[in-house]
């Protein structure tokens, strides 16, 4: 395995959300700042995800229901350039959330996709697990295969692994969110120090700790003296292109020294304490 590997950057992310109403703010224009870009067409020409799809990525009934007796839909866009946390995508989200607190309307989040149904934390506690899904299937052999859905909006590639076993989905879904925690904060440093990259040189062999998973899903653990929180397990990354245009390119999790069927369990072990 190479001692990195160097993924493309883009130069500028889009943000993308749509409000649900049939009651419109009269008023569009004070939410249109700061970059952002808010339009009103009827529901039935927005880019909305199919709701059966928006059922299955856990919109609850209540939701759904508003969602189909909205007759207008206002759309908010943002695009701006990359960083962490990502400026044009809180801009976006924020505009959207106060849209719909104006009109009694229903946040749907285009990427990964989602209905939000729980305002997020756009401050000092910004929360991966907010922005990322982790949807995962069955390959031939049982096992399972998982991917990530929403890093694209922070200028990564999502992240894949194969071969989990069925038992250890809840834990290795932990696993890929600390992952890509460590990976924005990377991409971030690199950005800070020169915002004008086209690519980012990253270690193919991280080192993933409890501390780095649970900043994924809150930021408490960044000042905790909980020395629990600083187990690590090793992981490593290889660089999977996509093969054509409209697919995903990946960053593949894998063994740091390549194929290994009781991988997954080891670093299922390490960090929490029980394998699978």
């Amino acid at each position: 395995m190479a001692d990195t590997i160097v993924i493309p950057v883009p130069e500028r992310l889009l943000a993308v959300y749509v409000v649900t109403t049939s009651s419109p703010p009269d008023e569009l224009a004070e939410h249109s700042a700061g970059g952002v870009a808010v339009d009103v067409v009827p529901v039935d020409v927005a880019p909305l995800p199919p709701a059966a799809l928006l059922r299955a990525m856990g919109a609850s009934t209540e939701a759904l229901a508003r969602l189909g007796s909205a007759t207008q839909a206002v759309i908010v866009q943002s695009v701006g350039a990359l960083g962490f946390p990502p400026s044009p995508e809180i801009s976006a989200y924020v505009a959207a959330q106060a849209v719909a607190d104006a009109c009694d309307g229903t946040v749907v989040d285009t990427v990964i996709p989602r209905v939000v149904e729980t305002p997020r934390d756009t401050g000092d506690g910004f929360r991966l697990s907010d922005w990322v899904v982790l949807p995962h299937s069955p390959e031939d052999d049982g096992r399972l295969w998982f991917t990530t859905k929403g890093l694209a909006r922070f200028g990564l590639p999502e992240l894949q692994s194969h071969g989990v076993p069925d038992g250890a989905g809840n834990a290795w879904g932990a696993v890929l969110t600390g992952v890509a925690q460590v990976l924005l904060e990377q991409l971030g440093a690199a950005l800070a120090a020169d915002a004008t990259l086209a690519f980012v040189e990253l270690p193919a062999v991280q080192r993933i700790s409890l501390r780095d998973i649970a900043a994924g899903y809150s930021d408490r653990s960044r000042t905790s003296d909980d020395a629990t929180l600083d187990v690590e397990a090793e992981i490593g990354l290889a660089w999977d292109p996509a093969m054509h245009d409209g697919a995903d390119s990946f960053l593949t999790v894998q063994a740091p020294s390549g194929a290994d069927d009781t991988w997954v369990s080891d670093v299922v072990r390490t960090l929490f304490g029980s394998a699978v």
